[in-house]
């Protein structure tokens, strides 16, 4: 019986530092997408500021590529 217990107490342990390790992990990846969304979203300011015309120019051209695939579809 007692072994058993000791099992199930290294279960649980395994299973709870798995769980941490995908917090972190989870963490991670929320924080680098934080970091490019920041940098896109500096570089489209930037752009605008320097380039306006340009900048909507190419937006235009993105909504229109998007369209003629069928826009966003939902998952």
């Amino acid at each position: 019986m007692a072994q058993v217990k000791s099992q199930v107490r290294s279960a649980k342990s395994q299973v709870d530092s798995a769980i941490s390790d995908a917090q972190a992990s989870g963490r991670e990846a929320v924080d680098a997408f934080r970091d490019v969304a920041d940098t896109f979203g500096d570089a489209v300011e930037d752009s605008l500021k320097k380039r306006p015309y340009a900048t909507l120019a190419m937006v235009a051209g993105s909504a229109s590529c998007s369209a003629r695939r069928g826009g966003a579809r939902p998952p």
